[in-house]
């Protein structure tokens, strides 16, 4: 495990502690004596509280990712305190471009060879993990340097600099190659030049409305059909996904079917899809394993069903009716309405509620927003009265989240030593293991590597005790061939069967499910099977060329050639 993969264990936790210590010292630190509650932030808290009933309904085993979703909910009401001037604003989105610029650097430097990127299987990501993410972080900067040159375009050295910022920022979104990004992109540009340059001016009045529609339709359209034909296969393979999707929300269209469950379920409904047989060849070929929905509309109606999809659209609603009812929209709130549209758009075709950068930038935007909502219409806005015994009630829930998730940062570190030190000190790794399974036995990447860890070391009870718990927080083909070799270990055969098949249905193009049922059916003596499978193999299209996969190959042939 390289430092990637420690760092996505470390920085939601960090992430969340800072928020709560900042939430601590907000609270004790200044004299508030009430707060406003405005319509968005109601609306916030109303959506916030459905998702906290439904993982209360939906029962324990609890993830750990609700966190981060209440570091989300402190960071949206902080944010509020630190907005109290235009100056601090400025500052904020300032600070913004700077580390777009940074981030666009690093990934033309990555993109031309100088750097390596953070996964070796893209050419430029940032310091993300995927470049679609990347890019969609980026996406945010076109509308707020459009913004920053238009009100520096006297100060000439800082108005070029800007200028040359964002040629920067506009490269680097080009080679992220995230198609999302590029119209997310264009509709937050697009919104902020209307604001800026064509609100007082009627020039496009004497054009035929309809003419203008279909013009615009048209252009769309076309746009659209370009990216859709430039990553084909991409394009096929999200429809897909959605396609399976679908059938989640089918099941559990009400309510959904829990928090951050989306992950877990997806690889058993595209497993139970491909052995009913109804895959064609060429979903066969797209599938794969597969934890986000590239939309994140289809995600909340799938996790929160129509209920928590009803109420996302009331509070979203809730943001961009200062669009649809003004017609002069307050210079404050041009640059967070462009991110907010910006990230919204991104979100039909991806996935920024997932990536922590992004979705810090989303709910800064909307805190802004309700910020100043609320002094445009203090009619509206409830005080809720702060005394010292609320005060002392929040720090010590304040403080028993910082306990817990210091617990967890520390369990974490323990995870990391015992794993890279488990073949020089074995004996004590094991005892590391078992001592923070308590603080982790509801992290599935932990469970994960625990159980495949168990598997290594020969211990095949044990790891599928732990491997069996992990279902319920993570889920691939990978975790149920583990468990397959293991009950072959333990001559469970049937089960071993069972786990190889479900493997090879989550992603049916995958070669090392087949080869281990090949190899099973070999040592159980049942040749027919074997046959079967081995001509499986033989018949297979390659996907992804390895040795591995030319090693399988072989097998298979030379086993068929010996049973003709």
């Amino acid at each position: 495990m390289n430092g990637d993969y420690w760092s996505i264990q470390y920085c939601p936790w960090i992430l969340v502690i800072s928020l709560l210590l900042i939430g601590f010292i907000g609270i004790t630190g200044f004299r508030i004596n009430n707060i406003s509650i405005g319509k968005i932030d109601m609306l916030f808290i109303v959506f916030t509280s459905y998702i906290i009933l439904s993982i209360i309904l939906n029962g324990k085993p609890f993830t750990d990712k609700i966190y981060v979703f209440i570091g989300y909910f402190l960071f949206f009401f902080i944010a509020q305190l630190s907005i109290d001037n235009k100056e601090n604003l400025d500052l904020i989105w300032l600070g913004l471009i700077l580390i777009l610029f940074a981030q666009a650097i690093q990934g033309v430097l990555q993109y031309v060879g100088v750097i390596s990127p953070a996964n070796i299987f893209f050419t430029i990501t940032g310091s993300f993990i995927n470049p679609g993410p990347y890019g969609g972080f980026l996406a945010v900067g076109p509308p707020i340097l459009i913004y920053y040159c238009n009100k520096y375009i006297q100060r000439k050295m800082f108005y070029y600099s800007l200028i040359c910022i964002g040629l920067f920022i506009l490269t680097a979104i080009v080679l992220s190659g995230s198609r999302a990004a590029w119209i997310a992109s264009i509709v937050g540009t697009l919104f902020m030049a209307k604001n800026l340059w064509f609100q007082n001016m009627k020039p496009f009045a004497l054009v035929n409305k309809k003419i203008l529609t279909c013009i615009a339709i048209a252009f769309l359209s076309l746009f659209l059909f370009f990216l859709f034909q430039l990553k084909m296969d991409s394009s096929l393979g999200r429809i897909f996904i959605w396609k399976i999707s679908l059938s989640i929300f089918k099941e559990h269209p009400l309510f959904g079917i829990g928090y951050e469950k989306f992950g877990v379920e997806y690889g058993k409904y595209q497993a139970a899809y491909f052995q009913s047989q109804q895959g064609s060849s060429e979903e066969v070929r797209l599938a794969g394993m597969n934890y986000f929905t590239f939309n994140e509309y289809l995600k909340i109606l799938i996790e929160y069903g129509i209920t928590g999809f009803m109420l996302f659209v009331v509070f979203i609603y809730g943001v961009i009716k200062l669009i649809l009812t003004k017609n002069d929209t307050c210079e404050q709130l041009i640059v967070p309405l462009s991110v907010t549209i910006t990230i919204l758009i991104f979100a039909f075709f991806s996935y920024p509620f997932s990536t922590i950068p992004i979705s810090l930038l989303f709910f800064l935007s909307i805190s802004i927003i309700s910020f100043y909502e609320k002094k445009q219409n203090q009619f509206l806005t409830y005080k809720l009265p702060i005394n010292s015994l609320s005060k002392g009630f929040f720090c010590l829930v304040l403080v028993f989240m910082v306990y817990n998730v210091s617990m967890k940062l520390k369990a974490i570190r323990i995870w990391q030593h015992a794993q890279q030190n488990l073949l020089f000190r074995e004996k004590q790794s094991w005892l590391d293991y078992k001592n923070i399974y308590s603080l982790l036995d509801n992290n599935g990447a932990f469970l994960f590597n625990y159980g495949a860890e168990l598997s290594a070391g020969g211990y095949y009870k044990e790891s599928c005790l732990i491997l069996n718990k992990t279902e319920k927080f993570f889920n691939s083909s990978d975790l149920h061939i583990i468990l397959g070799n293991n009950y072959k270990k333990l001559k469970n055969y049937h089960m071993a069967e069972k786990e190889f098949i479900t493997a090879h249905y989550m992603v049916p193009n995958l070669f090392t499910p087949l080869s281990h049922l090949f190899e099973l059916y070999k040592e159980t003596g049942e040749s027919k099977k074997a046959t079967e499978m081995a001509l499986k193999i033989y018949q297979l299209p390659i996907k992804v060329y390895s040795d591995k996969v030319k090693e399988i190959k072989t097998n298979a042939l030379d086993y068929l050639n010996e049973a003709k």
